[in-house]
């Protein structure tokens, strides 16, 4: 019994924290939706965790910018943005959790800013 516990505790908290190259890996399959390319289901799987993982941190978010940006644009394009400011650079595997959390919420901000992302 106690193995089954220690093994729900872990998942409970594997829940929401991902390494850098798990974050990495969701976010291209985010970009990979976004531009409709055929996929597998495990990725399509990843984007969608992708953009329930952004999502819950917008929601947690306590800054001004993040309520600010989630009131004035679509969470799709949020994510998608998102994705695209992740993977726009080579994937880091040294990141810490807290380093690369810290990553996600810039990569946010960077993701609502209509200076890097405007409407077409």
């Amino acid at each position: 019994m106690a193995s089954t516990t220690l093994h729900a505790d872990e998942l409970n908290r594997r829940a929401y924290m991902f390494t850098a190259e798990e974050i990495y890996d969701m976010a291209q399959a985010m970009v990979g939706v976004s531009q409709k390319q055929k996929m597998n289901q495990n990725e399509v799987l990843n984007a969608m965790q992708f953009r329930g993982y952004i999502a819950g941190l917008l929601d947690s978010a306590k800054g001004k910018q993040y309520q600010e940006c989630a009131r004035r644009k679509k969470l799709s394009e949020i994510v998608t943005n998102t994705a695209i400011v992740i993977t726009s650079q080579p994937l880091d595997r040294s990141l810490s959790y807290e380093q690369v959390l810290g990553t996600i919420y810039f990569s946010i901000l960077f993701a609502c800013d209509d200076q890097f992302f405007k409407k077409k």
